[in-house]
């Protein structure tokens, strides 16, 4: 699936030439995969928190050699 967003952050960013900003990955358990994604040199940028537009399902996002990443858990 890709998700187009609009909006003036996303205007800031493609001045930039930045066209891709993160890529989302549905994991199981998000806990689990961040400490992952953490021991093999990810870092935390915001701590899981529920997301509205996911019907409430946490949402966290790490930096890491792929760039920004998202990961979303399923209910």
């Amino acid at each position: 699936m890709i998700e187009l967003i609009s909006g003036p952050c996303v205007e800031n960013i493609l001045k930039k030439r930045q066209f891709l900003y993160h890529t989302c990955y549905t994991v199981h358990d998000i806990e689990q995969t961040m400490k992952q994604l953490i021991e093999d040199g990810a870092f935390l940028v915001r701590e899981p928190k529920e997301a509205i537009l996911f019907s409430n399902q946490k949402v966290a996002f790490l930096s890491w050699n792929l760039g920004l990443i998202e990961l979303l858990e399923e209910k």
